[in-house]
């Protein structure tokens, strides 16, 4: 009977010293597995920004647009007019409303966020160091009256018109694309498009086909089609 007491006993200190070393083996299985997924995490956080911005994409944080852009795509590029040998380009980005300018220098971690100031119905948005203003057609970033960077002449231009047909109290909205490399103006209004070739005018632009013309002369434009003329004014 004390022998069999004794097994018992000793059966059930293997039992327990087993399942114990099981257990100690699983939560070491834990451990080690959590401190891979752990690495792994850290590996993919490694391409994000702390807004959640994929860096390897090419995507950087907009503080006017609150989200993550690629500059090269939603900005508009301006070329260094003090160093002729620059390589780096410097982005102005707006806002939906621009009210606000954002301004992405080569080589300058943090962009800058500029206010936007109108006198007598010319915007500028400006800052304590530089401004951004458009001079014929194209955007330059001045410091008083030192030229920094410019609007590169073959990159397309984007234009906002804004205005009516003069009958109506509607308020239309033209979006414009002028490409001075293949001479066409991509119009948008209403979700309809149209890709108009360059024109000869006199002065100013023109740009349309037989059923569409866009012509003006600085911010002002004329948008005629056969149903409707609209007097717009560009942002």
């Amino acid at each position: 009977m004390r022998k069999f007491v004794y097994f018992l006993a000793l059966g059930s200190t293997v039992l327990l010293s087993a399942c114990n070393s099981k257990a100690k083996e699983n939560k070491d299985a834990e451990i080690v597995e959590d401190t891979v997924l752990i690495a792994e995490e850290e590996i993919v956080g490694d391409d994000v920004d702390s807004h959640g911005c994929n860096m390897s994409a090419g995507y950087t944080w907009s503080q006017v647009n609150n989200d993550c852009i690629r500059v090269f795509e939603a900005g508009i590029r301006m070329k260094d007019m003090m160093d002729s040998t620059a390589t780096s380009s410097a982005f102005i980005v707006f806002g939906k409303d621009s009210s606000q300018c954002e301004v992405f220098l080569p080589q300058v971690e943090a962009s800058l966020v500029l206010p936007v100031k109108e006198d007598k119905g010319v915007k500028a948005w400006v800052n304590d160091d530089i401004t951004v203003k458009q001079v014929k057609g194209q955007w330059e970033i001045v410091n008083g009256d030192k030229l920094l960077f410019a609007q590169d002449p073959s990159q397309p231009i984007k234009v906002t018109y804004k205005g009516s047909d003069n009958k109506t109290k509607r308020l239309y909205q033209v979006n414009v694309v002028f490409d001075p490399v293949q001479e066409v103006a991509m119009v948008t209004m209403d979700d309809q498009e149209w890709i108009l070739p360059i024109q000869v005018s006199g002065s100013g632009f023109k740009y349309g086909n037989d059923s569409i013309t866009l012509s003006g002369k600085g911010k002002e434009a004329l948008l005629t089609t056969k149903d409707i003329n609209l007097t717009l004014m560009g942002e």
